[in-house]
């Protein structure tokens, strides 16, 4: 089943994927997830996916560290870190 089906299917039954695979976790067995959610606990709260006493395989695991570096940064202007270091 490509995307255009799934979209035809979901038109047709009236159904929106992302909450139908939503109510669908507690009863899956195995749940593919980007590596941007399982790094971030707010998103991986907001559909309850626990990591704690499941197996965790990582496709593409190269892609960890850069996703582990985006959940944890933010951008900081130099007027910020001036300000900051008036504080210091």
């Amino acid at each position: 089943m490509d995307m255009e089906d799934i979209v035809k299917c979901g038109k047709q039954l009236k159904a929106c994927p992302y909450y139908a695979s939503r109510m669908a976790l507690d009863d899956a067995e195995i749940i593919l997830i980007s590596h941007a959610g399982i790094v971030s606990s707010g998103a991986r709260s907001g559909v309850s996916l626990k990591l704690q006493d499941n197996v965790l395989i990582l496709d593409e695991a190269h892609g960890l560290t850069a996703a582990l570096e985006n959940a944890h940064c933010a951008p900081v202007s130099v007027k910020q870190l001036s300000s900051v270091k008036t504080f210091l």
